[in-house]
């Protein structure tokens, strides 16, 4: 199925392999920033995650698939493109991830706070039954194209934080992901280059199973689905101990991740497009549920209630 991007992706491969060393163009990234703080040991450590979105396409998917083969040492008959590719990766785990969003009334996300407890690899879709995997992402800058969040951890410091906000907080929704994942490296990285040598790139493919809708009469109820990915980039300082002297270590930090991700992205951008502008699993289900009662609305007001 992608056999006729593969020979378009080969025939470029020279010009790919060229933006290495070239000045990117500008885009528009769909990114996430975000630190949490944990302390083992003295001086405390935080730990920075940088993310991009960018658009599955068949390009990456079937150089993907093609690594993937070789990998297992079967035969295929795109060897020529994974050689060429400026890029090696290496396949990580899958996982299937299950997060329960909360919130009360709308007022945590009114004030730019998003509240989850996830679970990885459950023996069932149970959530909310103990008391691991809460996590509040707390936004501290920039926008939904570009964003900032401090990630909370851990149920104590969520719910400390909640309270500040909120009497009690209630279920959302819940979002199912299967995320397969990869290391890429660069094959012949630069003298001198400050970009990254490995990022983690992430194909999540998302349902939400809270709220089905009936948008026809003749039709079943929908669930969201949604296919999105992403390049993430991690790295780990050592705190000073000043709180203020820390944030905005953080911060600087954070910043000059984001810079290098945004610009190694663009050197591959072949790889991984940016436009049209991807949109994460949360924006994705709110604008197709807002979708549907429309259209849901507008059939009813055609037949009736269905």
């Amino acid at each position: 199925m992608y056999a006729k991007s593969a020979l378009q992706y080969a025939a470029r491969a020279a010009r790919v392999a060229s933006f290495m060393s070239s000045s990117p163009p500008a885009h528009l990234f769909e990114h996430t920033k975000r630190f949490s703080t944990t302390a083992p040991t003295s001086p405390a450590v935080a730990h920075l995650e940088v993310e991009r979105k960018f658009n599955c396409n068949p390009v990456l998917g079937l150089l993907l698939e093609t690594s993937d083969a070789q990998a297992k040492g079967r035969i295929t008959p795109f060897a020529a493109i994974a050689q060429n590719s400026p890029l090696k990766f290496a396949r990580q785990p899958d996982e299937m991830i299950v997060d329960q969003y909360f919130d009360y009334e709308g007022k945590l996300s009114a004030n730019n706070i998003w509240v989850r407890q996830r679970t990885v690899n459950p023996t069932s879709f149970q959530t909310g039954a103990d008391d691991s995997g809460w996590e509040a992402k707390v936004r501290v800058g920039g926008d939904y194209q570009n964003s900032e969040f401090e990630e909370v951890c851990g149920k104590d410091d969520v719910m400390k934080l909640v309270g500040r906000f909120v009497p009690k907080i209630q279920a959302t929704m819940n979002m199912g992901t299967s995320r397969k994942s990869w290391v890429a490296s660069e094959c012949s990285p630069q003298d001198g280059d400050r970009l990254p040598r490995q990022v983690l790139v992430v194909i999540d493919e998302a349902m939400e199973t809270m709220w089905p809708i009936k948008m026809n009469p003749g039709e079943e109820a929908k669930n969201f689905k949604h296919s999105v990915g992403e390049v993430e980039l991690t790295r780990s300082i050592e705190l000073t101990g000043d709180d203020e002297a820390d944030q905005d270590l953080k911060m600087r930090m954070t910043g000059q991740m984001s810079e290098e991700l945004k610009a190694w992205m663009e050197r591959h951008e072949e790889l991984f497009p940016t436009d049209p502008a991807p949109q994460g699993k949360l924006t994705a289900f709110y604008a197709w549920k807002d979708m549907a009662e429309v259209q849901r609305a507008a059939w009813m007001r055609l037949v009736g209630p269905f």
